[in-house]
């Protein structure tokens, strides 16, 4: 595998300003046509567990780009799931503005589609903060495909989710403290008549169950399911053969 930390986008393709972000990027050795899916990291960061992740869906064949969502507060922050990190972490979501964050990875899906074609494919993956991002992605049509990991603060776009554009797939879990049954419930009502959503409810699983690192909340089962179904609606949508 090939692993870097990359800037995105350069000032060649998009004028010298401020922008800075960079992405955690890791892909097969030699790939250079695979499809790309962007990481979209909890609000711990681009810490080991995303990066996990990222590696598990480069093993599948796909180019991987975890965007440093926290660029502009604490570039390449990294935290543990214990205070005072939890705190941290906290603060980090609350401080948050969601549409300059689209803006960002709208810039990235730019400098992907301007390096490798307008052709190229493009999913996005999210966990928490980054599974709102990913609907949101998803449901304008920006990108190919999203998946949402427990996605929080969905609560005012459930009529964009109804309306997606692309394919989404959003898993919830039905212990999750902080995303009620209820919104679930209403996003999967809403979005019944459209083909492109797959709302999925695990009934026993809490708010971080695909993530191992957090022993009291990984569910082992649902993880095992949603990751399934997540790497199945990825190869449909990227158009790619799931690694032998």
């Amino acid at each position: 595998m090939q692993t870097e930390w990359i800037d995105l986008p350069d000032a060649d393709h998009f004028g010298a300003d401020s922008f800075g972000m960079q992405a955690y990027r890791i892909a097969p050795a030699g790939a250079t046509t695979a499809p790309t899916v962007i990481v979209l990291h909890e609000i711990f960061g681009v810490n080991a567990a995303m990066r996990d992740v990222a590696g598990m869906l480069a093993r599948e064949g796909f180019e991987v780009l975890m965007p440093d969502l926290f660029w502009r507060v604490e570039p390449r922050i990294s935290l543990g799931y214990a205070e005072p990190d939890r705190t941290r972490a906290g603060e980090l979501m609350r401080g948050y503005d969601t549409d300059l964050g689209l803006a960002d990875i709208g810039r990235l899906v730019a400098w992907v589609k301007q390096r490798s074609g307008e052709q190229h494919r493009i999913a996005a993956i999210g966990f928490c903060i980054g599974g709102k991002l990913a609907t949101l992605l998803g449901a304008r049509g920006e990108i190919d495909g999203g998946v949402s990991f427990y996605g929080v603060q969905l609560s005012d776009y459930v009529d964009e989710i109804a309306k997606a554009q692309s394919r989404l797939l959003l898993h919830f879990g039905g212990q999750d403290a902080q995303i009620p049954v209820t919104l679930v419930e209403r996003i999967e009502a809403a979005s019944r008549p459209n083909p492109r959503v797959d709302v999925r409810l695990y009934p026993e699983a809490k708010h971080g169950f695909f993530n191992p690192s957090r022993t009291d909340r990984h569910h082992a089962d649902a993880a095992s399911e949603a990751g399934a179904r997540t790497l199945a609606m990825l190869h449909e949508v990227l158009g790619s053969s799931a690694a032998s």
